[in-house]
Protein backbone atom coordinates (compact mmCIF):
# COMPACT_ATOMS: atom_id res chain seq x y z
CA UNK A 1 0.00 0.00 0.00
CA UNK A 2 1.33 3.13 -1.25
CA UNK A 3 1.21 5.65 2.04
CA UNK A 4 2.39 8.59 0.03
CA UNK A 5 -0.58 11.15 -0.66
CA UNK A 6 -0.16 14.95 -2.72
CA UNK A 7 -0.60 17.37 0.83
CA UNK A 8 -0.27 20.82 -2.37
CA UNK A 9 -3.24 21.78 -1.07
CA UNK A 10 -2.83 22.00 2.22
CA UNK A 11 0.15 24.54 1.75
CA UNK A 12 3.27 22.00 3.03
CA UNK A 13 4.98 18.97 2.07
CA UNK A 14 3.22 15.78 3.93
CA UNK A 15 4.88 13.80 6.76
CA UNK A 16 4.37 10.80 4.37
CA UNK A 17 6.14 11.71 1.66
CA UNK A 18 9.79 10.46 1.65
CA UNK A 19 12.74 13.25 0.09
CA UNK A 20 14.14 12.37 -3.19
CA UNK A 21 17.97 11.32 -3.15
CA UNK A 22 18.13 14.50 -5.45
CA UNK A 23 16.96 16.53 -2.51
CA UNK A 24 19.40 15.19 -0.47
CA UNK A 25 21.70 16.12 -2.68
CA UNK A 26 23.03 11.69 -3.37
CA UNK A 27 24.52 11.56 -6.89
CA UNK A 28 23.94 7.69 -7.36
CA UNK A 29 26.71 7.98 -10.32
CA UNK A 30 29.34 8.55 -7.69
CA UNK A 31 28.21 6.56 -5.25
CA UNK A 32 30.31 3.36 -4.67
CA UNK A 33 28.41 0.24 -5.35
CA UNK A 34 28.79 -2.77 -4.03
CA UNK A 35 27.92 -6.80 -4.32
CA UNK A 36 27.52 -9.30 -1.76
CA UNK A 37 29.75 -12.15 -1.58
CA UNK A 38 27.27 -14.54 -2.58
CA UNK A 39 26.63 -12.44 -5.53
CA UNK A 40 30.53 -12.10 -6.91
CA UNK A 41 30.04 -16.03 -6.61
CA UNK A 42 27.27 -16.64 -8.36
CA UNK A 43 28.98 -13.88 -11.16
CA UNK A 44 32.06 -16.39 -11.08
CA UNK A 45 30.57 -19.80 -10.54
CA UNK A 46 32.79 -20.47 -6.80
CA UNK A 47 31.42 -21.17 -4.01
CA UNK A 48 31.40 -18.22 -1.02
CA UNK A 49 34.40 -19.69 0.79
CA UNK A 50 36.27 -19.18 -2.04
CA UNK A 51 35.46 -15.60 -2.42
CA UNK A 52 36.71 -15.40 1.21
CA UNK A 53 39.68 -16.96 0.30
CA UNK A 54 40.64 -14.86 -2.30
CA UNK A 55 39.91 -11.48 0.06
CA UNK A 56 42.02 -12.96 2.81
CA UNK A 57 44.62 -13.40 0.53
CA UNK A 58 44.43 -9.97 -0.83
CA UNK A 59 42.87 -11.06 -4.47
CA UNK A 60 39.89 -9.65 -4.08
CA UNK A 61 39.62 -6.44 -2.35
CA UNK A 62 36.31 -6.69 0.47
CA UNK A 63 35.36 -4.61 3.23
CA UNK A 64 33.36 -5.55 6.13
CA UNK A 65 29.79 -3.42 6.53
CA UNK A 66 28.76 -3.92 10.17
CA UNK A 67 28.87 -8.40 10.24
CA UNK A 68 28.57 -8.40 6.11
CA UNK A 69 31.58 -8.31 3.79
CA UNK A 70 30.83 -6.71 0.54
CA UNK A 71 33.14 -6.37 -2.57
CA UNK A 72 33.33 -3.06 -4.69
CA UNK A 73 31.14 -3.64 -7.69
CA UNK A 74 34.36 -1.73 -10.35
CA UNK A 75 37.03 -3.28 -8.77
CA UNK A 76 35.41 -6.92 -9.41
CA UNK A 77 34.69 -5.78 -12.93
CA UNK A 78 38.15 -4.66 -13.10
CA UNK A 79 39.80 -7.82 -11.71
CA UNK A 80 37.82 -9.76 -14.42
CA UNK A 81 39.10 -7.76 -16.78
CA UNK A 82 42.66 -8.57 -15.85
CA UNK A 83 41.58 -11.89 -15.47
CA UNK A 84 40.48 -12.13 -18.95
CA UNK A 85 43.78 -10.03 -20.29
CA UNK A 86 45.78 -12.41 -18.25
CA UNK A 87 43.65 -15.52 -19.93
CA UNK A 88 44.35 -14.23 -23.10
CA UNK A 89 48.15 -13.79 -22.76
CA UNK A 90 48.70 -17.47 -21.87
CA UNK A 91 46.13 -18.59 -25.00
CA UNK A 92 48.91 -16.60 -27.15
CA UNK A 93 51.59 -17.77 -25.58
CA UNK A 94 51.22 -21.29 -25.39
CA UNK A 95 50.16 -21.00 -29.23
CA UNK A 96 52.97 -19.08 -30.32
CA UNK A 97 55.11 -21.96 -28.60
CA UNK A 98 53.13 -24.79 -30.23
CA UNK A 99 53.82 -23.25 -33.50
CA UNK A 100 57.72 -22.49 -33.18
CA UNK A 101 57.35 -26.54 -31.49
Amino acid sequence: MDHRMDHSSQGGRSRNLPRSREQYGVDNRKKPRWVAVAEVAEMLSITRREVYYMIEAGELPGVKLGRAVRIPLEALEQWIADKEAEAEESRSAYGSKARLG
